[in-house]
């Protein structure tokens, strides 16, 4: 009896204490529970400022003024309602009315702030050509100062940006040397005087790698001729820790950070108008004045040197007839498809580009013309023996012919040269096409 008596005490033991487990599970689950809950609002909260952030911008802009155009107007607004509530004749309906203009311009004024806080938030690449906003961008900051006190101070004033501002730290030059190769950093807030060096020496040593962050320099030892000094050698920004706050700090970090998207904006949109300057969209070849510029140089190098120097032309067959029949698209495709076995059959050293429309020029160097005639030849063969598939299934072929032209001492220019082949290209296709013929120069 007595036996039994403590097996059921400890078997409520062991159910209290598996209780008290499962209790303490419990509050952990509403803990974590309430905590996601938390983390949900705020990011809905976060969302919902950022949608409504973006639709002002959008708005201002599709009025065509931005927040700054509206801040002169609006202060007129506010001063000469103010202005009409301090008339002591004024009548009390017009007071009114006053009252209510101020309190309307005031409410603009609010909205002009926000417009200004706006965060110009940056695309990334994701999937094949399609690009997303992230939303949760956050960027890096490395702070470059000594005197903790001071930086405690900083990030002080940087804790309402602390959902957009990581903030790192770094006393001396040579550990934020080390961290700026470690680590990739959005800005760098540095002060002027450090222990083993000035900010100024730092930026020298670091060089102009497009992959620096830009410097924001803030200096006790504020000077006109320091602030021109730190602008000429690289420093986006400088402020002196004389009246320093926390307004002009976020504004200086924002605006630099904008400047510097701005700036990599348009270095993309220069890249890319020189990339659309000397490439072809649809097929990625080079373009006929790029062929053209470097056929001249080609042709400049033969005549000096006696390098072998021969052009070849290639022409899809009736290539209207594919743009007809299976409609241009698919035309596209085939052109597309004929830059890829151009690309895949001749040297990486060679040039290939499209001259426009059908048309395909090849500028072979340092190649036997036998050689080459036997490249053209089996160029001509993969080309005929691809197959293409239109939008609605059908299944064609189509043939190329090409026109050969070798650069000899008679040849005065490459225009002329181009002429040769343009010749040669037309005899193949008066021929029956899909073939290779070589110029004549005697028949010129």
């Amino acid at each position: 009896m007595i036996g039994a008596e403590k097996r059921i005490a400890g078997l409520e033991a062991e159910l209290e204490e598996v209780y008290r487990s499962i209790t303490k599970l419990t509050n952990e689950l509403a803990s974590k529970n309430e905590t996601l809950e938390h983390a949900n609002r705020t990011i809905r909260r976060q969302q919902e400022q950022l949608i409504e952030g973006e639709r002002l911008k959008v708005m201002s802009q599709m009025a065509g003024a931005a927040a700054h155009e509206l801040n002169q107007p609006l202060t007129a607004v506010l001063g000469y309602g103010e202005l009409l509530t301090m008339q002591q004749d004024c009548p009390p309906e017009v007071r009114k009315t006053a009252d209510q203009i101020l309190k309307s311009a005031g409410r603009i004024r609010d909205v002009v702030r926000e417009m200004q806080r706006i965060h110009r938030y940056e695309t990334e690449p994701y999937i094949g050509d399609v690009s997303i906003i992230r939303f949760d961008q956050n960027y890096r900051v490395l702070i470059i100062e000594d005197e903790d006190e001071f930086v405690g101070t900083l990030k002080c004033m940087l804790a309402p940006y602390r959902e957009h501002l990581t903030l790192d730290h770094a006393k001396q030059c040579a550990e934020a040397e080390k961290k700026l190769a470690d680590e990739t950093y959005d800005l760098v807030l540095a002060d002027y005087q450090l222990p083993d060096g000035t900010a100024l020496e730092l930026l020298a040593k670091l060089g102009s790698d497009d992959r620096l962050p830009p410097f924001i320099l803030i200096t006790g030892r504020g000077s006109e001729a320091l602030a021109i000094e730190s602008v000429h050698k690289g420093v986006y920004d400088y402020l002196p820790k004389v009246g320093f706050e926390s307004g002009s700090l976020s504004r200086t970090i924002w605006s630099t950070l904008e400047r510097v998207r701005l700036e990599r904006e348009v270095r993309a949109a220069r890249e890319q108008m020189a990339e659309l300057a000397t490439r072809d969209r649809l097929t990625g070849l080079v373009n006929r004045r790029y062929l053209m510029e470097a056929l001249a140089l080609q042709a400049t190098s033969a005549r000096r040197y006696g390098h072998a120097l021969t052009l070849c032309m290639l022409d899809i067959d009736q290539f209207k007839q594919v743009n007809c029949r299976y409609g241009y698209d698919t035309g596209d495709k085939v052109l597309q498809t004929a830059a890829s076995l151009l690309c895949e059959t001749v040297r990486t050293t060679d040039t290939i580009g499209r001259c426009g429309g059908d048309e395909f020029l090849i500028i072979l160097t340092d190649t036997d013309f036998e050689e080459i005639r036997s490249l053209a030849e089996q160029l001509r063969e993969r080309m005929a023996a691809e197959t293409h598939t239109s939008a609605d299934g059908t299944i064609f072929k189509v043939t190329c012919s090409m026109g050969l032209a070798e650069y000899c001492d008679a040849i005065e220019d490459s225009g002329l040269l181009v002429k040769l082949a343009e010749d040669a290209l037309r005899l193949a296709k008066n021929g029956g096409y899909n073939k290779v013929c070589v110029a004549d120069l005697m028949a010129t």
